[in-house]
């Protein structure tokens, strides 16, 4: 069977793109019956393959245009660090998790040094009339004095990085010295230790770096430009650093910053040894190339970029597309015609920072190898922000003939096709704006409304107040326009989009581009539930799925989701937390914070009252197993669920369970979460899930119709036994274990006397091995259970022979053993049945069958498969 399928069949000719007129195209029997047979030999039914797969292809990416999703090819710069793995498919099972970032690391302290010396220009800088001069959307020469406008800019800029990290501990340095800017660098390391240290060096006011890779500050009384090296400023801030260079010619500075710096060592006798550098880069232009002077933009358009994209954002778009805002809005006034707040995504101006953010994250996430995406992007709020922004800032220099450069360095991303999105989402926002606009004219942004008086407290009490404005002032001024409530398309197109792909484009090897943007629709409430049942479709596709959309960082969202009292996200968060831990079962855990633990014993509980259906049936299968591998070995886990009561939940599934083979995966994971749950806990602790519930799963271990019910019955006897118990009850079990028509039950009979060693028996078990010593307890049950264990050994079945002689002689040797019996098969057999079986699953590129992984168990060898699958 062909690894890529479509319903654009081949016999059918239509347009390009029209996927819907193929969907509506008669049969391919309809269309043969007008026509002679016709057997085409082997080498025509290749090539119609052949040129079927190339016509989905083309028809997948007739959909990428029509979705706006368009596939941006990714170029030499990400051949270095391609991933081996994408050759296999997405459900490679030799695929290792990657997402984890090794450290986490965070920008503390930034200082924004600002060389702009009002009034007086630089001896390089040239002299054009009008020229950009704004700092910060400030005119430097509005204040009373220039000293009151270079702090005016200060406390702006500042106030613009504090948008983005608020946390950071910012310290202003204006028009300084070099020993003023040395000090306050190695102030800020010492503060930040191992941390993120930030410069942002705003050299407007001095002349362009040299060759030597020197930026120029002043002396002490403003009279000389004096010349800095960037060793000795790397040196002094260290690493890990952040430089942000706004200046004419920055990119001569980055060959002088890519340059390893030598450690400094007090003896110098030895030789010195590099220092771990870690510093990141981002400058504005090429070495050859000056800052834009168009006195329509600000001086400093790279730090706007950086620090107010949505400003800059909306400015560039109407300058190149002025009918957009049907001639109400400018450049000026845009932004504030713009109504809401950027932390805010209820409104249009949120909604809009929301989508940008979106758009440039998956951007980054499409033409970025993987690790430096979570390098760049996912290791530091304030870092991440920077490079969202620095895509912008690409895009509007580029339109000026500049060149933005960065260390590490980024592909080009100024037409990359998501940008389409992006601007068509903002003409959305302003057509609305100006409709609403139409219908209720405003008043001009520079026109200020009279001050109304403070309301009295009885006032404030009685009647609610409007815009704080008096109703005079109010019967003055024409009322404000309504606030636009349409929400943009763009994230309900986006999901469009990835839904498609699922349906068409998941037999390609290249991961879906629209999965960022479903990680930013997990905040809102509108698209969160469609968006969970796609990200659950995605991770049904294999390991290698599971990897990606962890390394594009769902993994704290879902975490935060278990929190929501909502239970329409309980189904799709249970399967998407399902294949998580089956993928990295180190993610346990994380479920110890705030409760999460607890929510799956709380939708255990809640299907254990519902009607036993098939999505119910498989719902209790996955929240089984993410309880059964969070309880295993972790007694934290272990107590918070039995104070929930999880051992009466899970007897009441089991006695409740019909007993077929239908819902024989369902008993499996219930027997094995029973386990869990009392495994290597104090017997006092759990008197009462010892009880009854050992008294059904010895009756399991039994009489379950189910081979493989009954040996993870076996295995959970063994996780429920106490340091010294009786072994009667045990002895009787392994009497009708070993005689059992099933390897499987039989290899895991011997695995029980493992266990039965392992709790304070191994002494009266070794004994009977002595001549004389037959009894040790006077028990005959030790007798019974060495003379099966003895039988196993001949067992005609090779691996369960193997098995029971690897324990006898850990008895007998006190040699270590490997456990691998029902519960890691059980573990292996859940991870393929998470395995979608929609048309996703279907395309997928994997050769590993259930049946091969089964022959990759010792236990499968010799023909013996039908005791698996029986």
């Amino acid at each position: 069977m062909s690894t890529f399928e479509t319903p654009v069949r081949p016999d059918v000719q239509v347009p390009r793109g029209d996927i819907l007129a193929a969907l509506r195209a008669p049969p391919p029997s309809a269309v043969r019956a007008a026509t002679p047979p016709h057997r085409p030999t082997k080498a025509q039914e290749l090539e119609i393959e052949q040129e079927r797969q190339a016509q989905a292809l083309r028809e997948l990416d007739a959909l990428r245009l029509v979705f706006r999703g368009a596939h941006h090819r990714r170029g030499a710069f990400d051949e270095e660090e391609a991933q081996p793995e994408e050759e296999a498919g997405w459900a490679d099972l030799s695929v290792e998790p990657t997402w984890r970032l090794r450290e986490r690391m965070k920008t503390v302290s930034v200082a924004l040094v600002l060389c702009l010396n009002i009034g007086t220009d630089p001896p390089d800088a040239v002299a054009a009339s009008p020229r950009a001069r704004r700092e910060c959307w400030l005119e430097p020469f509005a204040g009373p004095s220039r000293q009151k406008a270079l702090e005016t800019i200060g406390a702006a800029l500042q106030a613009q990085y504090e948008r983005w990290q608020s946390r950071a501990r910012y310290r202003q340095l204006l028009d300084p010295t070099a020993d003023e800017l040395r000090r306050l660098c190695a102030a800020l390391r010492r503060s930040a230790r191992s941390d993120r240290v930030l410069v942002h060096l705003n050299g407007h006011g001095v002349p362009r770096p040299t060759a030597n890779g020197e930026v120029w500050v002043f002396n002490k009384n403003y009279t000389q430009y004096i010349p800095l090296s960037v060793y000795e400023l790397r040196a002094v801030v260290q690493a890990p650093a952040v430089f942000v260079l706004d200046c004419s010619g920055a990119g001569i500075l980055l060959p002088h910053f890519r340059a390893a710096m030598p450690r400094p060592n007090d003896d110098d006798e030895k030789p010195q040894t590099p220092l771990k550098d870690d510093c990141i880069v981002l400058a504005p232009c090429a070495a050859d190339e000056t800052l834009p002077s168009d006195p329509r933009l600000p001086a400093d358009l790279f730090t706007a970029c950086l620090t107010t994209p949505i400003s800059v954002a909306l400015r560039d778009f109407v300058r190149r597309h002025p009918d957009s805002a049907r001639g109400r809005l400018d450049e000026e006034t845009v932004e504030a015609g713009v109504p809401g707040r950027l932390g805010d995504r209820k409104t249009p101006l949120g909604e809009l920072n929301w989508i940008f953010t979106a758009v440039t994250d998956t951007i980054a996430w499409n033409v970025l190898p993987a690790r430096l995406f979570q390098r760049l992007f996912r290791e530091d709020l304030l870092l991440a922000s920077l490079f969202r922004n620095f895509l912008l800032a690409e895009r509007v220099f580029r339109r000026h003939g500049r060149t933005p450069a960065t260390i590490p360095a980024l592909p080009p991303t100024a037409d990359h096709p998501l940008w389409a999105a992006w601007d068509l989402a903002a003409e959305g926002c302003l057509a609305r704006l100006a409709s609403a606009q139409n219908a209720s004219p405003v008043k001009q942004p520079s026109e200020t409304p009279e001050k109304a008086p403070e309301p009295s407290p009885k006032e404030t009490e009685d009647q609610p107040r409007v815009h704080h404005r008096s109703l005079r002032v109010l019967a003055r001024v024409p009322p404000a326009p309504p606030e636009p409530t349409e929400p943009s398309p763009f994230f309900e197109e986006q999901l469009t989009a990835f839904e498609v792909w699922l349906r068409f484009g998941a037999g390609a090897v290249a991961k879906p581009e629209q999965l960022p943007v479903v990680l930013q629709v997990l905040l809102s409430q509108a698209h969160r539930v469609r968006a969970l049942v796609l990200l659950r479709r995605f991770l049904e596709l294999g390991p290698r799925a599971v990897d990606v959309a962890l390394c594009v960082g769902i993994f704290p969202y879902v975490l935060k989701l278990l929190q929501s009292p909502a239970p329409e996200l309980r189904r799709p968060l249970v399967a998407i937390w399902a294949a998580i831990l089956a993928f990295d079962g180190s993610c346990r855990s994380d479920l110890a914070r705030d409760g999460a633990r607890e929510a799956f014993v709380a939708h255990l509980t809640y299907l254990s009252r519902e009607d036993d259906s098939g999505e119910n049936t498989e719902q209790k299968r996955l929240a089984c197993f993410i309880l059964a591998t969070v309880c295993r070995g972790e007694p934290s886990a272990r107590d918070a669920c039995l104070t929930k009561r999880l051992d009466a939940v899970l007897l009441d599934l089991l006695r409740n369970d019909e007993g077929t083979l239908t819902t024989s995966h369902l008993r499996r994971w219930l027997l094995l979460c029973s386990g869990a749950l009392v495994d290597g806990a104090a017997p006092e602790a759990t008197q009462d899930a010892r009880g009854p519930l050992k008294e059904e799963v010895i009756r399991l271990a039994l009489a379950d119709a189910d081979p493989c019910c009954r040996a993870c019955a076996l295995d959970t006897v063994g996780s429920m036994l106490c340091v010294d118990e009786d072994v009667t009850e045990c002895a009787s079990i392994l009497k009708t274990a070993c005689r059992d028509g099933s390897a499987f039950v039989r290899r895991e009979a011997a695995l029980l006397i493992h266990a039965l060693s392992k709790k304070g028996h191994q002494t009266a078990l070794k004994a009977l091995t002595e001549e004389g010593q037959g009894e040790s307890k006077g028990d005959d049950c030790y007798e019974s259970i060495f003379r099966i264990l003895q039988l196993l050994c001949k067992d005609p079945f090779a691996p369960t022979a193997e098995t029971a002689r690897s324990v006898l002689d850990a008895i007998t040797q006190d040699t270590p053993m490997t456990r691998e019996g029902a519960r890691q098969w059980a573990s292996k057999r859940f991870g393929l049945s998470l395995r979608s079986t929609s048309v996703a699953a279907a395309f997928s590129q994997s050769s590993t069958s259930l049946e091969e992984l089964l022959e990759m168990d010792p236990l499968s060898s010799d023909g013996e498969m039908r005791l698996y699958r029986r």
